[in-house]
């Protein structure tokens, strides 16, 4: 017997889901060596021009410290109305902190795929987040009793 009365759930630690997000590709390819290099900054996995040496510096097959790589991924979602200033056409912006990939998905090519654009989904792992809310003048006068 381990004690008595019911057992109960207690919260012990933030831990936030993984982040899949969806990139659309460009011609030379620039989308992907990005996320591809920001990876190898996270663990240096393999270099096909130095295969015993160093990625940028780190050792191959090992970790970076958490402070070289941690960036912000920013999710911002448009207003479908066009105005001058791009910050209103915010209507909420997320931030993601601390954030870094994790992994690059698989990126589906085929003979059927002519005229498409290439996407690249990557996911992100991050330690915390924020949102921004703008107004954009729909509930300005509402009141909120709890």
């Amino acid at each position: 017997m381990s004690g008595y009365g019911n057992v109960e759930k207690r919260p012990y630690a933030t831990i936030f889901q993984d982040v899949p997000l969806t990139f659309y590709s460009d011609a030379d390819g620039s989308v992907f060596k990005y996320f591809h290099a920001w990876m190898q900054s996270v663990f240096a996995f393999n270099d096909a021009a130095n295969p015993n040496g160093t990625v940028k510096g780190l050792p191959l097959n090992s970790f970076q410290y958490p402070s070289e790589y941690y960036g912000v991924v920013e999710i911002i979602h448009m207003n479908e109305i066009k105005t001058t200033k791009e910050s209103d056409n915010t209507i909420v912006k997320y931030q993601l902190l601390e954030a870094y990939p994790i992994s690059i998905g698989d990126i589906q090519v085929d003979w059927n795929m002519q005229d498409q654009i290439l996407k690249i989904p990557v996911t992100f792992a991050y330690t915390n987040w924020t949102s921004t809310t703008l107004d954009q003048g729909v509930a300005k006068n509402s009141k909120v009793t709890l």
